[in-house]
């Protein structure tokens, strides 16, 4: 296998060769992120040797390391320096559910869609040097997807708007039509945000904040700019599958 890649590195462009890297990495994170739980410490069997998927992962991203560390040690440029985006799995649920205490010191969010624990859903981190800077959830019902957090650490370096295309990226490959997003009456920097990136109201659901209260007594009367919270507001996009 190393003397086939070796022969086509020889004979193919830079060009070609990243992206085939950047397509099989790709499809690879998309399989890895549809493995049911349950799965991940199921049984297998390769070359003869027993051993549950997730050890197999846990081989996989050793030998992926030992790589890094040989193109570390020829370009002098440093892995744990560099960001990446990865989708929500078994590997990092843990970073998620910690992430999610640390910021809104609770794991459930109630809105008029539902009612969701942050951790059980999927989506996207965006790691710098190892730590979560930004967080994306969604929730994919038939044809339509929504977003049910966005959080950005870091201001102003595009963060949420790469993830926020990770998410439409899937979204697309699953068929979906559109991508919603519920945000309240307060948050006028969320509005502002979505609709500078083709988000369009759809509708207005009255005193939704004020039943979600009923259920989750924490939320807060007062919002973001003194403004009192009691709505939702619902902006979709409509998703281009062509």
């Amino acid at each position: 296998m190393n003397q086939i890649a070796a022969k086509k590195a020889r004979i193919e462009s830079k060009k070609e060769i990243m992206s085939i890297f950047i397509f099989v990495r790709k499809q690879l994170i998309e399989h890895i992120n549809q493995i049911p739980e349950y799965r991940w410490n199921g049984e297998i069997t390769i070359s003869n040797n027993n051993l549950t998927l997730l050890a197999y992962f846990e081989g996989l991203a050793k030998h992926d390391l030992d790589h890094f560390q040989q193109i570390e040690d020829i370009t002098g440029i440093a892995f744990d320096n560099c960001e990446r985006i990865e989708p929500i799995n078994h590997s990092n649920h843990e970073l998620v559910r910690d992430f999610f205490s640390e910021q809104w010191g609770d794991s459930k969010v109630i809105v008029s869609s539902g009612v969701y624990v942050y951790s059980e859903l999927e989506g996207f981190i965006y790691k710098s040097k190892e730590t979560i800077v930004g967080l994306i959830t969604c929730v994919i019902r038939d044809i339509e997807c929504e977003i049910i957090s966005l959080n950005s650490l870091q201001e102003k370096r595009g963060i949420a708007t790469k993830l926020i295309s990770e998410v439409e990226e899937r979204a697309i490959k699953r068929r979906c039509d559109r991508i919603s997003i519920i945000t309240t009456n307060d948050n006028l920097r969320a509005l502002k945000f979505y609709q500078k990136r083709g988000y369009r109201i759809n509708k207005v659901i009255p005193d939704a904040v004020n039943k979600a209260r009923e259920i989750k007594p924490t939320i807060p009367l007062i919002g973001y700019n003194n403004i009192p919270l009691n709505d939702e507001i619902q902006l979709i996009k409509k998703l281009n599958l062509n």
